[in-house]
């Protein structure tokens, strides 16, 4: 089970106990008469029962504007969950994305994947390391490139290794 499918199933119950709770409170308690119920049982409304078939038999966009403004209330409550895990999502793909060096420099001193480009060409480093301070360069293999170069870097991003490793 998903965090996103408990959220969303959590939600789906609140509505569902709010709609319980609503209908409820229309409802009269039965009385003895000439239908047969058990202890307890409850009677919905005639007005509520027409109302509630209408409006089950009413396509959305032929519903009254309260109407839609009612399930558009609903609808905003999963747009909440929704938004908050695509926050969420973005964050964790920012993770990896390629950070231009226009943006910004890594914080700390590191091994990071790096693009720079040479020679008219883009080419991709598989690891380099790169000291952001005092100055700010990349070496490997006893190579030292410093901006601006030939082989000026051009984006960089951390290295995510597996969770436990």
């Amino acid at each position: 089970m998903s965090k996103l499918q408990e959220q969303l199933a959590e939600l789906a119950h609140d509505q569902w106990s709010g709609w319980m709770e609503y209908l409820f409170g229309k409802c009269i308690d039965y009385k003895p008469g000439k239908v047969q119920a058990e202890e307890g049982a409850v009677v919905i409304p005639r007005w509520a029962v027409e109302r509630w078939v209408r409006q089950a038999g009413t396509k959305y966009c032929d519903l009254s504007s309260l109407e839609q403004d009612s399930d558009r209330a609903e609808a905003d409550k999963f747009l909440a969950v929704f938004r908050t895990a695509a926050k969420q999502l973005q964050a964790e793909l920012d993770k990896y994305r390629w950070i231009p060096v226009e943006e910004r420099l890594p914080e700390k001193e590191g091994y990071y994947l790096t693009k720079y480009k040479g020679d008219g060409r883009q080419k991709l480093n598989k690891k380099a390391w790169i000291r952001a301070y005092p100055f700010w360069g990349i070496f490997k293999e006893n190579w030292i490139y410093k901006r601006p170069t030939k082989y000026s870097i051009t984006h960089w991003k951390p290295i995510i290794l597996p969770e436990g490793e």
